[in-house]
């Protein structure tokens, strides 16, 4: 907040910020024999445990964007198409063999299925990122209000007046990926998932305004108001 010669005021305020990170997940239909595909913990969990390979939240701290299909390619070569703990409890059970389990798709998922996967279980052929994928957005706003406080009644001294104009988000940059709007951490190559999503797809992920002007980062708008002291 700035006191200007003749009675001018200025109050700015911005934010910086960081992208937030997000957690790699399968996009697990819920299914019962899910546990044969997703569930590499052996917890019953299907959708909620990270990636091999990633942790809770890697995706825009370890692993960048640009890293992404990198990151798949080791996952696969390292995770993909391998047992469960519940595809290897039949397999020491003497029920099948591991070689059965990868030609029933009962095995994780890979850029590179064996058998007949990619046909009878879409959701296992894991999808590389598009060129030109994109993470997180980082954000940016800057807010602006100018006043101009005047004593037009000289015997009144308490009495001010002050016209004044806000302008939020002033260079009204796009702000995309707030706290309710970030890319899907869910490997299903949709268009708003991080193994999906590029700079066209990411539209409905744009801050927009809320209740009046209220809404941090939303594009630009502007509030005139006035305001009297006595």
């Amino acid at each position: 907040m700035m006191e200007l010669p003749a009675g001018v005021r200025m109050n700015f305020i911005t934010h910086w910020y960081t992208a937030l990170p997000q957690t790699l997940t399968w996009a697990a239909p819920g299914d019962a024999e899910d546990i044969f595909q997703f569930d590499t913990a052996g917890d019953g969990q299907t959708t909620l445990a990270p990636v091999p390979g990633s942790n809770i939240g890697s995706f825009g701290r370890g692993i960048k964007a640009g890293d992404l299909n990198t990151f798949l390619q080791q996952y696969s070569n390292t995770f993909g198409n391998q047992l469960t703990p519940a595809g290897q409890a039949l397999v020491s059970a003497g029920l099948f063999t591991q070689t059965q389990l990868q030609q029933l798709c009962a095995v994780t998922p890979s850029l590179t299925p064996v058998g007949n996967c990619a046909s009878a279980e879409p959701q296992l052929q894991l999808a590389s990122a598009p060129s030109g994928n994109i993470g997180n957005d980082a954000f940016f706003t800057f807010d602006l209000r100018l006043g101009w406080a005047a004593r037009p009644v000289r015997k009144w001294e308490r009495f001010r007046i002050e016209p004044q104009a806000a302008f939020y988000n002033l260079f009204n940059r796009h702000n995309y990926n707030g706290p309710d709007a970030l890319l899907a951490g869910t490997l299903d190559g949709g268009s708003t998932s991080v193994n999906g999503a590029t700079k066209a797809t990411r539209l409905p992920l744009l801050t927009g305004l809320g209740s009046g002007v209220f809404a941090l980062g939303a594009p630009r708008s502007m509030e005139f108001g006035f305001k009297a002291t006595f």
